[in-house]
């Protein structure tokens, strides 16, 4: 996932601890180029990383974000999907604005079916 993506899906409120963890090579590991060239981040394992490098000090006004339950919901949201699409009908990206138009659709679908689940 893109770098924005990783962000929200960790729960920050913007991509700078993300790019902090980057620049000191705490999260090499993770790092991956897209087709397009663009700076990616590999998410298996990336929650615990972040989550243990990030261990609130004791003397910080500021909590460190909870980054399961971001991950557990998506991760229930993509569960979701996966169960509306048939993937061997996708193909790699890049996708046609037809298949994200259907993409949005299925999310839309998966985040209100875990809202009247709750």
């Amino acid at each position: 996932m893109s770098i924005t993506e990783a962000s929200i899906a960790l729960g920050f409120r913007s991509r700078s601890t993300i790019y902090r963890l980057l620049k000191s090579g705490s999260l090499s590991e993770f790092e991956r180029t897209s087709p397009s060239g663009a700076r990616c981040l590999e998410l298996d394992g990336l929650a615990d990383t972040v989550r243990r490098l990030l261990r609130r000090q004791v003397n910080s006004a500021t909590p460190v974000p909870s980054v399961a339950p971001a991950l557990d919901w998506w991760g229930d949201v993509a569960s979701s999907c996966n169960r509306y699409l048939d993937v061997d009908c996708w193909g790699p990206p890049p996708w046609s604005p037809l298949q994200w138009s259907v993409l949005v659709g299925v999310a839309q679908m998966a985040v209100e079916e875990l809202g009247n689940a709750g």
